[in-house]
């Protein structure tokens, strides 16, 4: 019985040893898959940046055409003066002049702060472009990691299970079937060592 259980152990250590390969070979592809789901979040959120950025681009462009407009104004008044006829022409102009200046700020200072928001998207834009090239940078290393190890992966594999053929033929075939049967259902483990080093009784019932 003991040289049984010795064989089965050393079964027992060939399949796991497969099992972690077979890991490892989806591990790969399961990342890459995750990387590139997770970029393809980051490129809506660069779109959405990009809708925003041009939002504020396009206020910005129009404040500033505000902003000529008004000096333009207050260009024209300050010229008007030098030929006022009257104090009513002068008021008139003087508040002609003090409205444009008044809007010239008004405008000047909502200028200031969507310039300061544009430059909060473009700093957070740069930060998850950088992210995105991080990112895809990685599943290049991923990618070529992953070929250099299946040429390995093929040759362990087939080793694996050319030794595992070879101590299987030394046991009698039901008892190989018994083993697979419990190993499928207790995730990779059929054979337990207890007190003594002896196997647990109830696997070589029938």
């Amino acid at each position: 019985m003991q040289e049984k259980i010795n064989l089965l152990e050393k079964i027992q250590k060939i399949d796991l040893e497969v099992d972690s390969v077979e890991e490892e070979k989806l591990y790969y592809p399961l990342e890459i898959e995750k990387i590139e789901r997770e970029i393809g979040a980051k490129e809506q959120e660069m779109e959405a940046l990009k809708t925003e950025v041009n939002e504020f681009e396009t206020a910005i462009k129009t404040i500033e055409d505000d902003i000529a407009v008004c000096v333009d104004r207050i260009k024209k008044n300050e010229s008007r003066m030098n030929v006022v006829k009257n104090e009513k022409e002068l008021n008139a102009i003087t508040r002609e002049i003090n409205g444009a200046k008044k809007e010239k700020i008004n405008k000047e200072s909502e200028l200031a702060k969507i310039r300061g928001r544009l430059d909060e998207k473009k700093a957070v834009k740069t930060e998850k472009e950088d992210g995105i090239a991080q990112r895809l940078a990685g599943i290049e290393e991923l990618k070529k990691e992953f070929e250099g190890k299946k040429e390995n992966w093929t040759d362990v594999l087939s080793r694996m299970g050319q030794e595992r053929d070879a101590i299987a033929k030394e046991l009698p075939p039901a008892l190989i079937k018994r083993y697979d049967s419990i190993r499928e259902k207790r995730q990779g483990i059929a054979v337990v060592k207890v007190k003594h080093g002896t196997l647990i009784k109830k696997f070589f019932k029938p």
